[in-house]
């Protein structure tokens, strides 16, 4: 069974003696060496940072063809501004709407010290009101609707990574075309995605449980939508064949759940049900 970390009793005369090699990759060592340091790194990190560094490649880019991605990752800012407290899903009430039908509502107009979560709250502010998969369609840019592209928000995922570049995470690299230069941003601190990797395996492995209420609300939020992205194979990697094959079943299991139920179990103004309904509906777009 996968661990993500372990206490052992040790002889701490022959320690001294003898003092122990720590691998770069050895999971349990990461996580302990990081220490208070690696907990307070992941904290800092916004549900849409967390999301990119799941999905994109080691040297440095998200592939062009994956067009999940940037749906998933207006998702997470709705998701990342519902757990700061400053929108809401509007209830069911009586008449019993769906996720799909109800509005997002702002509670609060309080900037945060995030630019992209400022910009997303401002427009939605001053904006009518609207449900959460038309938010997901217009701050992404995909809707028909010409009078909804003033909602866009541009290049958002350049941001995420200079924010990441900034932090230490990612670094800058150019590369010389023939007529312009692109710049990729390959990986710096490999330490910072180990360990979202080995939370999404714990999540489906030792801390596993039928009933998504009772999984944590990030990590839940962070798993499904590095399955929509189609990232959770490479969170998966390091495992043995029967682990892995049970970690993408649940996973599949928890993709395909009934989230307008789960939504109804509990209380129905928690807006991550309506984003993970909206990106796994197939008919929404």
């Amino acid at each position: 069974m996968y661990v993500a970390s372990g206490l052992q009793k040790r002889n701490v005369a022959k320690d001294k003696e003898n003092p122990p090699t720590v691998e770069a990759n050895d999971c349990s060592s990461s996580n302990e060496g990081a220490g208070e340091q690696s907990a307070n790194d992941e904290g800092k990190l916004t549900l849409m940072e967390e999301l990119l560094l799941l999905v994109m490649d080691p040297r440095g880019y998200v592939s062009v063809w994956n067009d999940q991605v940037s749906r998933a990752i207006r998702g997470s800012i709705l998701i990342e501004l519902w757990m700061r407290g400053k929108i809401e899903l509007e209830p069911a009430g009586l008449n019993r709407k769906s996720l799909r039908q109800r509005i997002v509502i702002v509670k609060s107009t309080t900037t945060t010290e995030d630019t992209i979560l400022n910009e997303a709250l401002k427009i939605m502010k001053s904006s009518p009101p609207h449900s959460v998969p038309d938010w997901i369609s217009y701050l992404s840019g995909e809707s028909w609707n010409v009078l909804k592209l003033k909602y866009h928000m541009r290049n958002v995922r350049e941001r995420l990574f200079k924010e990441l570049v900034e932090r230490g995470i990612l670094s800058t690299v150019k590369i010389d075309y023939w007529l312009f230069d692109y710049c990729m941003h390959p990986v710096k601190d490999f330490g910072a995605i180990k360990r979202l990797r080995n939370k999404i395996k714990y999540a489906l492995l030792d801390n596993f449980s039928n009933d998504l209420r009772r999984m944590d609300k990030r990590t839940l939020s962070l798993l499904i939508l590095a399955q929509y992205s189609g990232g959770i194979e490479d969170c998966l990697s390091g495992l043995s064949s029967e682990q892995e094959r049970l970690a993408l079943r649940r996973s599949h299991d928890i993709e395909v759940s009934n989230f307008e139920m789960e939504s109804r179990n509990g209380n129905d103004s928690e807006l991550h049900w309506a984003v993970f309904a909206a990106l796994t509906d197939p008919f929404v777009f």
